[in-house]
């Protein structure tokens, strides 16, 4: 995995976006859609706020192998790129004259989730965390007029398109290291069926390589 290459890209993109000028306008889009808007985005600025406390618990126990040489680093460096979306949302939520949020129950299932097995499953809430942010701030730059949540939009948009890179290649450095996974059912095999692999196997990954 070529961790340098992230770690150069999070540290130029997550200046970019504490640095990103919004435009000064005032909102005036419909009352009905402005608070709709702006609990919507409080939601997705809280599930951004967090400190990756799981993600880098999990990080440090595959630090030392030689193929993941910086991703500790890449890893930082991206949640710290999650948390500049996060204000980039509060700033967004400011706009639009909404309140912030300290609980939410889809955010606290998703950090529930993300503890029950290993880093590759935790990897997994993340993907779809993130596949359903590229569709949402998709939407958004696309059909809200409003100046400020267009331009917030779009980058959240970029930035997330690069996550789910990031996270791929992870996934697919990690299979590497897996021995095969699936068996023909020809006779004198000696490879394990994928029936036999226990519950907390690594090779729950392969439903996210699949997608």
């Amino acid at each position: 995995m070529n961790t340098q290459h992230w770690i150069n890209h999070f540290e130029a993109n997550t200046r970019l976006n504490h640095e990103l000028p919004l435009p000064g306008t005032v909102c005036d889009l419909p009352e009905h859609v402005r608070t709709a808007l702006a609990r919507s985005i409080a939601i997705f600025q809280l599930g951004e706020s967090g400190g990756g406390t799981r993600l880098r618990r999990y990080t440090r126990s595959i630090a030392s192998l030689e193929n993941l040489k910086g991703y500790q680093r890449a890893v930082d460096l991206f949640v710290a790129e999650e948390q500049s979306h996060a204000s980039l949302l509060a700033r967004t939520v400011t706009h639009l004259r909404g309140t912030l949020r300290q609980k939410q129950w889809t955010n606290s299932i998703f950090r529930w989730m993300r503890d029950l097995v290993n880093l590759e499953f935790n990897i997994q809430v993340l993907l779809t965390a993130e596949l359903i942010a590229e569709v949402y701030f998709g939407l958004l730059s696309l059909r809200c007029s409003d100046p400020v949540v267009q331009t917030v939009a779009k980058k959240i948009l970029r930035d997330e398109m690069g996550h789910l890179s990031f996270q791929r290649d992870f996934l697919f450095e990690r299979l590497k290291t897996f021995p095969p996974l699936c068996s023909a059912s020809g006779a004198g095999s000696s490879r394990p069926s994928i029936s036999r692999l226990p519950a907390s196997s690594p090779g729950t990954i392969v439903t996210v390589c699949a997608v």
